[in-house]
């Protein structure tokens, strides 16, 4: 989609929103993390929130922007760390 439009690929990456799939707003107790950067038009913290808030054991993770690789490399850390600690628990 290189010769998109904005507004095209809003629309079709909308289409994948679990917001608009129906999957968000009851709470279940399968652990869920979402992590964002502040100000993405394609990946709002307030999309974040809903994923979080529709599990009964979810994580929100904020993840500045700059230095982008470092604070990437660092997020990712979080996320496995949090994988890692959430499967030992159900497991055990």
């Amino acid at each position: 989609m290189h010769d998109a439009s904005d507004e095209a690929l809003r629309v079709e990456l909308n289409r994948y929103s679990l917001k608009v799939q129906g999957l968000l707003g009851r709470r279940c107790p399968t652990p869920m993390l979402s992590g964002y950067w502040k100000n993405d038009p394609f990946s709002p913290e307030e999309d974040s929130r809903l994923i979080t808030s529709s599990s009964a054991d979810g994580k929100l993770l904020e993840i500045p922007f700059n230095p982008v690789y470092r604070n990437f490399d660092k997020g990712l850390q979080e996320i496995t760390d949090w994988i890692e600690k959430t499967l030992v628990l159900k497991i055990c």
